[in-house]
């Protein structure tokens, strides 16, 4: 007995020892602050990718999708590993890897990075080219912004290749002249085009690279009140939102009883927003009338995003009335709980100062 605790006393003592040492950095652990373990691990996480995106690029023989995303990932933090890794992937058969080497190299803005995409652009290859266009986009430069109007000017670009070179102007540029330059003209696109996902795509670049540019909101309107333009309907009213448009306010009952799920949905989306009076009356009639799970979704939103007692009276209704699946009524249930714990007199609306009712 005496031997086996001389041979293994040591051992035992050190087992006990790590025990005791990893409890303590344990409890250590456990005392910090909340948001420093939370900064701690997202650090963790960032630097994790960081590496996997390190070995990815140093591997290109992996899947191209992975190769892709890691790329334009580290090429966004201007890696040199990047730019190494996207050069010798301009010349790739596989037309994903070169696609997302020209890309890559739309953060770089000097001016080898520059003749690379001017080179690109003269590619026989619709997808090189998209490519390349959508890379001018990625940096803002002088040389680049001159490299855009050189090839606006002087390339003979299709219908396509010409908006998003226009867009990657109005992304850029810091002159607001520029960019309503470049805006108007895809709006001449825009009005001769007969595609709907063509001239919807057109305004949501507009929207989200200029969005004060002024001839957006009367198109919106236009739009709205075209029938033939319905399948149109559902993006011009978010957008139209966002103008806090008094037409949309006053009409916005009609769309939310449109057919087009699409449009109802988006139309009860912004009540929260537009405030009408009878806000809790339409959404009344459309909880009642409408059972569909996605317009019940979006209703539910809507009827959190307004909260107060008015919001509590309606779900209880709905409890109430039995016209509901049990699924349903749990839904309303826990989105009962959840407002009434944050519950006010007065709905977001009265709170803005936006409406009465």
């Amino acid at each position: 007995m005496k031997a086996i605790k001389k041979r293994f006393g040591p051992l035992v003592f050190v087992i006990g020892s790590l025990i005791l040492l990893g409890y303590l950095l344990g409890q250590e652990f456990y005392k910090k602050d909340p948001i420093e373990k939370a900064k701690e691990s997202y650090a963790d996480r960032i630097q994790n990718i960081k590496n996997d995106d390190l070995d990815i690029i140093s591997d290109i023989s992996q899947d191209p999708k992975k190769v892709y995303g890691a790329l334009m990932r580290r090429a966004q933090n201007l890696d040199p590993k990047a730019r190494v890794t996207a050069e010798k992937l301009l010349s790739s058969t596989n037309s994903t890897l070169q696609e997302a080497a020209y890309q890559a190299i739309g953060f770089y803005t000097d001016e080898e990075a520059n003749n690379i995409l001017s080179e690109g652009l003269k590619s026989p290859k619709q997808g090189t080219r998209t490519a390349v266009l959508r890379a001018l986009g990625f940096r803002q430069s002088k040389e680049r912004i001159a490299l855009i109007q050189n090839i606006l000017d002087t390339s003979s670009l299709n219908e396509r290749e010409m908006i998003l070179a226009l867009e990657a102007m109005t992304r850029i540029s810091p002159d607001a002249a520029t960019r309503d330059k470049s805006s108007h003209e895809m709006l001449k696109i825009f009005k001769k085009s007969q595609s709907s996902a063509i001239r919807s795509d057109i305004l949501l670049r507009i929207s989200k690279n200029n969005p004060g540019f002024a001839p957006l909101e009367n198109i919106f309107l236009e739009i709205l009140k075209d029938p033939k333009q319905q399948q149109l309907h559902a993006f011009a009213i978010r957008q139209m939102a966002a103008y806090r448009s008094p037409w949309l306010q006053k009409n916005i009952e009609k769309f939310t009883a449109a057919e087009d799920t699409r449009v109802k949905i988006s139309a009860i989306g912004v009540i929260s927003s537009l405030c009408p009076e009878n806000r809790w009356d339409l959404l009344e009639k459309i909880l009642f009338k409408d059972h569909d799970r996605r317009v019940q979704m979006a209703l539910e939103i809507a009827i959190k995003s307004l909260g107060s007692q008015k919001a509590l009276v309606l779900l209880q209704q709905a409890i109430d009335s039995k016209s509901f699946s049990e699924e349903e009524n749990s839904g309303f249930s826990a989105l009962y709980k959840e407002i009434e714990t944050h519950s006010q007199l007065s709905d977001s609306c009265q709170l803005k100062g936006k409406s009465g009712g």
